[in-house]
């Protein structure tokens, strides 16, 4: 028993020295570090030891992710050794900014992993009701729920019997026995707009499948967001960010997260596409566009 608790309090202090690492996230000007006896550059998305000493020169600034997704901001001009910052980056902080932090310390760490199966996995484990499946007829679990401002989005399916049909079908609310619409010939797909085109004094709606071998799903829920709610939803989640002074790019980026998170699927995209048209260097802005596509 010594031996073994002799060996735990050996590794205890090895693994947590291994965990003291940080993640460039924003990097402007001139920002160099320390590595053998040469300066260099430090680059977005560079992963670094607690052991590194990082060179700020005048005008320039780096914003660090800890490995317990917390920021430091480093902006003036001088040496400063990350041995330092290690226990600042363990405070707690705000949820929704560690949450998304996370988010981008995986994107960066794992560049190469199976994105469409990872990006459902780890996007899509909050914000939906859990509805009972459907016989014959397979639906993704992140379409429980959707929300929706602007934009296109489609509905999709399968059904497991190819010579079977169905008819996409729109009720007003969950009790209601009699379709207010119903799309027919549409295969395995139907954008929310064919929806909101013919019924736009929606706020929400459910929707079913309902095949001509007579399978049915339960309803899931699609709400239609109005201008004001869905500028606050998105003005309260950028408030969290505001002491890190993000780029018009990285804002785009952060809000389309939190939209893709909050199964905003449409809005999600657009944002995603617009960071990536003010930051088109960016390879993360691109892969996530392509992740999203492949995945939804």
């Amino acid at each position: 028993m010594k031996n073994y608790l002799a060996i735990f309090l050996f590794c205890l202090p090895m693994a947590a020295l291994a965990q003291s690492t940080f993640i460039a996230y924003q990097v402007n000007g001139s920002v160099n570090y320390v590595a053998g006896n040469k300066k260099v550059k430090l680059k977005i998305g560079q992963k670094i030891p607690a052991t590194t000493v990082v060179i700020i020169a005048a005008n320039s600034s780096v914003i660090l992710i800890s490995d317990y997704y917390n920021t430091t901001v480093l902006n003036t001009a001088g040496k400063y050794s990350l041995t330092s910052l290690k226990d600042q980056g363990k405070k707690p902080v705000n949820s929704v900014t560690s949450e998304y932090f996370k988010y981008i310390w995986d994107q960066f760490s794992h560049a190469h992993d199976a994105p469409e199966t990872n990006r459902k996995k780890n996007m899509n484990n909050y914000g939906a009701a859990v509805r009972s499946g459907c016989p014959g007829i397979i639906i993704e679990s992140f379409l429980d729920t959707v929300n929706y401002f602007s934009g296109d989005f489609s509905f999709k399916w399968k059904l497991v019997d190819k010579k079977d049909e169905a008819k996409f079908l729109v009720f007003k609310n969950e009790q209601s026995a009699f379709p207010a619409l119903t799309l027919t010939g549409a295969g395995d797909t139907v954008s929310i707009n064919a929806v909101s085109g013919k019924l736009p004094d929606l706020e929400y709606f459910f929707w079913q499948l309902q095949t001509n071998s007579g399978r049915s799903c339960k309803k899931y829920f699609t709400e239609i967001w109005t201008p004001e709610k869905f500028t606050t939803f998105c003005n309260d989640f950028l408030k969290n960010f505001e002491s890190l002074s993000l780029t018009e790019a990285e804002k785009s980026y952060s809000l389309g997260y939190y939209l893709e998170r909050n199964h905003f699927f449409a809005d999600a995209l657009r944002l995603y596409k617009r960071a990536l048209e003010l930051n088109p260097a960016q390879k993360l802005y691109q892969k996530t566009i392509t992740e999203f596509i492949n995945a939804y």
